[in-house]
């Protein structure tokens, strides 16, 4: 038999097979995942279990208006808490807010169950003297607090506005936010 003819493609074949084989192998023998993390037995807590915030001055019917609109309808609120036993730097902690006790959240406003005033409060989260409004979603919302040893302040809001296109109508409004801290 003559094996000369056939050599070449035989050879080829046999080399081919070695270099995808050896490929094949090299690219898939072993992977290496990294994981770092760290753990902390630092905790925060609210300062105070119950906090009252209050308009100095009554606001007249016609001067209530939609969310955003008249800046004078706003005052701001700081939440105070405290950090500690933290060794290091840590990711921000989420506070989740949702209505508190006969209190209901429509629209991003805030107001009692029964509102004979036909207004409401609107929340912003304020960081760095810039405030947004706070979303909520079915009657929650997060926001996010920095962490680190101390006595630390959340900068807040809190606007008063129409519920709806009702007119308003005088009276007491008071509306009660719950604040739960996530320790993660």
């Amino acid at each position: 038999m003559n094996i000369k003819p056939h050599f070449k493609p035989i050879i080829l074949g046999a080399l081919l097979t070695c270099i995808s084989f050896y490929g094949y192998s090299a690219v898939d023998d072993s992977a290496v995942v990294i994981v770092k993390g760290s753990v902390t037995k630092g905790t925060c807590a609210f300062t105070l279990s119950d906090q009252t915030v209050k308009f100095s001055q009554s606001t007249l019917m016609q001067n209530v208006d939609e969310i955003g609109v008249k800046k004078e309808n706003k005052i701001p609120f700081s939440v105070n808490y405290l950090c500690q036993d933290y060794v290091d730097e840590t990711p921000d902690m989420e506070v989740v807010i949702k209505a508190g006790s006969g209190t209901q959240i429509a629209n991003n406003k805030i107001s009692p169950v029964n509102n004979p005033t036909n207004a409401s409060f609107a929340l912003y989260d304020c960081k760095n003297d810039h405030c947004s409004l706070v979303n909520f979603n079915a009657g929650t919302s997060s926001v996010y607090i920095t962490t680190g040893n101390g006595n630390k302040n959340k900068d807040f809001e809190v606007e008063l506005v129409k519920k709806d296109s009702s007119a308003v109508n005088p009276g007491t409004l008071k509306a009660i936010l719950s604040l739960t801290l996530i320790q993660p």
